[in-house]
C-alpha cells in the first residue's frame, strides 16, 4: 500500500460522509486524496476516474448497494 493511498468515500448522508472524512484525516493526516461520492453511480464515475486505494462503501445508497458497486 502506498505511504499516502488514495480514498474514496462513499455514503449519501452528507453528515456521516463528512464525519467520516474527519475522523480519517484525524487518525490518518498524511491522507491528501479523499474523494467523495453520494451514489453508486459517482462512486463509479469515480473509480473510473482515477483507482483508489481504499473504498468506504455504504451499503444501502438510494440507486444500488455498495456491494453492486
Amino acid at each position: 500500500m502506498p505511504a499516502n493511498p488514495a480514498i474514496l468515500l462513499v455514503e449519501d448522508e452528507p453528515l456521516l460522509r463528512q464525519q467520516l472524512r474527519e475522523t480519517l484525516t484525524e487518525l490518518w493526516p498524511e491522507l491528501t486524496d479523499i474523494r467523495e461520492a453520494d451514489c453508486g453511480i459517482a462512486a463509479i464515475r469515480s473509480i473510473n476516474e482515477a483507482l483508489q486505494d481504499i473504498a468506504f462503501l455504504d451499503i444501502n445508497l438510494p440507486d444500488m448497494s455498495g456491494i453492486e458497486i
